[in-house]
């Protein structure tokens, strides 16, 4: 038994390894010279390492961008978490009319690629008047398919007996919903809210069409288009496109893998369900 759990977890050791092997190829892509990049078989460690790929943002917005993507993140995780949960809440312990025939059209947008719908929201936004505003950007990703469906599968777990208890003594359905259910339903909350602010800071393609004004560009538009931005009098950025790439992938691969971090313990408590009776 001492062996095979032995065995286990050097298999999950050098898969572990494996999958980060390309984080730690772009860290050290990013700290070397054009040269490095290019050096086949790729170097494990930079020969001559510099932070010169990383000091090329130093004289750009970024505090700016980095307070611009922290409201999106921040507002499309309450919003998406807010709908998901009432709306997971209502299908959970509800009966109405249509009850089944709505829950599957709402799950139909789980098939649905984000990519076949951008044209079509973004004729919606523009109608609107909400392009390059930040209600606009965090309403267009409150609708979560995916978190309504993980909201309600989780709250069918929560005892009924609390939710009776909570009637009898004169509670809302509302205050039943955010002041019962959500707070013993931490873990599923946590995770719906990481979900929807990592996927609201990975939005290229839709923060591209609907962020006009430079001063509403988030970190993601700005350090990407900064790079991508060819000059062709900038020498200087000509020489080494690759590695001030890599050194904004992980500027930008920095919050994920800080959010991640924190809220990792709820993954796992999430697929266990709320308290039993």
């Amino acid at each position: 038994m001492r062996t095979q759990g032995l065995s286990s977890k050097v298999i999950l050791i050098v898969l572990a390894g494996v999958m980060l092997l390309p984080v730690w190829f772009l860290a050290t892509g990013s700290l070397t010279d054009m040269a490095g990049i290019m050096t086949m078989p790729p170097r494990m460690l930079p020969l001559n390492p510099s932070f010169a790929n990383y000091a090329f943002f130093l004289s750009l917005p970024v505090g700016l961008w980095t307070a611009n993507t922290a409201i999106i993140m921040l507002g499309t995780a309450l919003a998406s978490v807010t709908v998901s949960c009432a709306t997971g809440y209502a299908f959970a312990f509800f009966k109405f009319p249509g009850k089944k025939w709505l829950w599957l059209l709402l799950l139909a947008g789980i098939m649905i690629p984000r990519m076949s719908v951008t044209i079509p929201a973004f004729v919606v936004m523009r109608k609107l008047g909400l392009l390059s505003t930040y209600h606009g950007l965090i309403l267009s990703k409150a609708l979560s398919p995916m978190g309504m469906y993980l909201a309600r599968t989780y709250f069918e777990t929560v005892p009924g007996s609390l939710l009776d208890a909570a009637r009898i003594d004169g509670a809302s359905e509302f205050q039943i919903l955010w002041r019962g259910v959500v707070p013993i339903s931490r873990p599923i909350v946590t995770c719906l809210a990481l979900f929807a602010g990592s996927g609201a800071l990975g939005e290229y393609v839709w923060q591209s069409l609907v962020i006009r004004r430079d001063g509403m560009r988030t970190l993601l538009i700005g350090l990407l288009n900064s790079v991508s931005a060819h000059n062709a009098g900038d020498i200087e950025l000509m020489l080494n496109p690759l590695g001030r790439k890599f050194a904004a992938s992980m500027i930008l691969l920095i919050p994920l893998l800080t959010i991640f971090a924190v809220a990792s313990r709820y993954f796992t408590t999430s697929l266990s369900g709320a308290i039993k009776e």
